[in-house]
């Protein structure tokens, strides 16, 4: 099985550098850019949680109860 972890990749690009496999690296620059862009994402989506919850919590007032 091949290793895709950073150290992984990083030696797959050297390997394909060194032996001219062009095709190996456009492969390794694109699985670089998705997962940027999943990181991006994925820290976008929680920072747009945690403001969410801070306004929530920030809201303590009882929203419309009856009788008081």
């Amino acid at each position: 099985m091949t290793d895709l972890s950073p150290q992984g990749r990083a030696h797959l690009r050297k390997n394909a550098l060194t032996y001219g496999d062009e095709a190996m690296v456009d492969v390794l620059d694109a699985l670089d850019a998705a997962l940027n862009e999943r990181d991006e994402l994925r820290d976008l989506l929680v920072d747009q949680l945690f403001a969410t919850a801070r306004t929530d919590a920030g809201s303590d007032e009882p929203a419309n109860e009856p009788g008081i």
